[in-house]
């Protein structure tokens, strides 16, 4: 669905793109709006066209302004849904009060993270995105329970370990741990 509402946007950008376009191109003598309706024969297009060169030779900046200002918007809409979603660093990067710094790849302090959550009692599987978010580290879980595990106990012992290691690895005070557990089926078999 997020790929066919990004198609929608950007459609609907291209036809202010459009629009304002040929109001400007009317605004300034290029166009006519009888070329405009050849070329589109859409009626309100060809509406459109008529209403905006009959403004007559009164001084008509604001429309012209607003079509200028509508153009940049629209390109800039434009550029924003073309480009790609901003990437993760892949080095965290530890400073220390010496001249040096420690760099560390994200996907090892994910690993770490996955790894503190699986040594909690009741926790089959689990995996860790650890993400900079200002001064702190945030952390996305994902955790398999055993079926008798309880899930308040064991969620608030996930964030605990995770907090502990990553805060005592990198010296980044953890903001958060948000876990997402669910629960094995009890008739499904266990992998390790």
């Amino acid at each position: 669905m997020n790929v066919l509402n990004r198609l929608l946007g950007l459609l609907l950008l291209l036809l202010l793109l459009a629009a304002a376009l040929v109001t400007l191109g009317i605004l300034t003598g290029v166009l006519t709006a009888a070329l405009v309706g050849a070329v589109w024969p859409y009626a309100p297009v060809a509406a459109m066209a008529r209403d905006v060169a009959g403004l007559g030779g009164a001084p008509h900046w604001y429309a012209l302004g607003g079509a200028i200002v509508l153009i940049l918007l629209t390109v800039q809409g434009i550029k924003a849904e073309l480009s790609p979603p901003p990437r993760r660093a892949r080095l965290f990067v530890v400073r220390s009060g010496g001249p040096g710094r420690t760099e560390v790849a994200y996907r090892t302090l994910d690993e770490l993270a996955g790894y503190s959550a699986r040594r909690v009692v009741g926790v089959e599987r689990a995996r860790a995105r650890v993400e900079r978010r200002r001064n702190t580290l945030a952390v996305q879980c994902r955790a398999v329970l055993s079926p008798f595990s309880d899930l308040k106990a064991t969620g608030a012992a996930i964030e605990r370990r995770v907090t502990e290691d990553l805060g005592r690895v990198t010296g980044v005070a953890v903001g958060g741990v948000r876990v997402r557990a669910t629960v094995r089926d009890e008739g499904a078999r266990r992998v390790r």
